[in-house]
């Protein structure tokens, strides 16, 4: 799979945001008390797709924490993000063919 993109604004180091194919990720960082960082991360992406980048964002911004979550740790994530969506987006779509 090949995704291009457009970078739409950066202010360093606060905010980097670009699309991603048809989605736009958009990362904001903001200084909090006792030297730490938040980080809001917003993936904007069509309805069907919503609990398919949750899990996957899940399990990428875990190992960020330094976590390694089983190989299988998508798919619970998957499940429980479809079960809390669903009802207000809609059927959700699994992982594209052939991942």
């Amino acid at each position: 799979m090949v995704l291009t993109g457009t970078v739409l604004d950066v202010d360093e180091p606060r905010l980097l945001a670009y699309t991603w194919g048809e989605e736009t990720l958009r990362f904001t960082l903001t200084a909090e008390p006792g030297g730490r960082t938040r980080l809001v991360f917003t993936d904007e992406l069509g309805p069907s797709i919503a609990a398919r980048n949750a899990a996957g964002w899940q399990v990428c911004l875990a190992r960020l924490t330094g976590e390694t979550p089983a190989g299988d740790a998508w798919k619970g994530y998957f499940d429980r993000y479809t079960a809390a969506f669903e009802p207000a987006l809609g059927p959700q779509e699994g992982p594209p063919a052939g991942h």
